[in-house]
């Protein structure tokens, strides 16, 4: 993937380097890439240690925080200053890292989420039973958890994919978020919960 510079004039950094996160955004809005880069530089190691923790995968966790940036500078113009520009930028990198995980994990992401939606009961009755036609119906039902997970709100996306395939802890999600760990608890809570009401008949047939 091409690098950052490669879009990037090469000119002297201008005194935008002491403003603010969102101060930068305001002067990238008016044409002036030189901010970019300085936003590249304070956060591209933060953007990188969360793509890695979701995907775990150190050569695409370096593309992707490439496109993560990219991606800041083609939507330059849907930022609102009102937004904290870490939070704003910490979703561009989880869709992005989801992405990568639904394209390359998604056979051990949706298992995973299965059991989460399944009662022990339930889990236990299809494992001992795994005929050649529960594990094509399993392939189904997978598919549904899928779907299911591409359906819920962004935040809610993030969180259950953090902490039931990267295995981060609330307090690690509440950092790469940059909310409370009370509303972490809030965000997985609701998400499991409308993820039941959506799955937890067609998994049980």
């Amino acid at each position: 993937m091409a690098q950052m510079h490669s879009f990037l004039p090469a000119q002297d950094m201008p005194p935008v380097e002491s403003l603010s996160d969102a101060a930068c955004m305001l002067r990238l809005q008016q044409g002036d890439t030189t901010a970019l880069e300085i936003l590249y530089k304070r956060h591209r190691r933060w953007v990188y240690h969360h793509v890695f923790r979701m995907i775990k995968n150190a050569s695409a966790a370096e593309d992707l925080t490439q496109e993560v940036f990219l991606r800041v500078y083609h939507a330059r113009l849907h930022y609102q200053a009102t937004a904290k520009f870490t939070t704003w930028l910490f979703q561009i990198a989880a869709n992005l890292a989801l992405n990568w995980i639904r394209d390359h994990r998604r056979d051990r992401v949706s298992a995973t989420l299965e059991d989460a939606v399944l009662s022990p009961g339930a889990r236990r009755a299809l494992r001992v039973n795994l005929t050649p036609e529960r594990i094509l119906l399993r392939e189904e039902r997978q598919g549904l958890v899928r779907e299911a997970i591409s359906q819920l709100p962004a935040r809610q996306r993030a969180v259950v994919v953090m902490h039931k395939f990267s295995e981060m802890d609330y307090n690690q999600i509440a950092e790469a978020l940059g909310c409370s760990v009370s509303a972490v608890k809030s965000l997985v809570s609701r998400a499991f919960v409308a993820l039941r009401a959506d799955l937890a008949p067609a998994l049980l047939q």
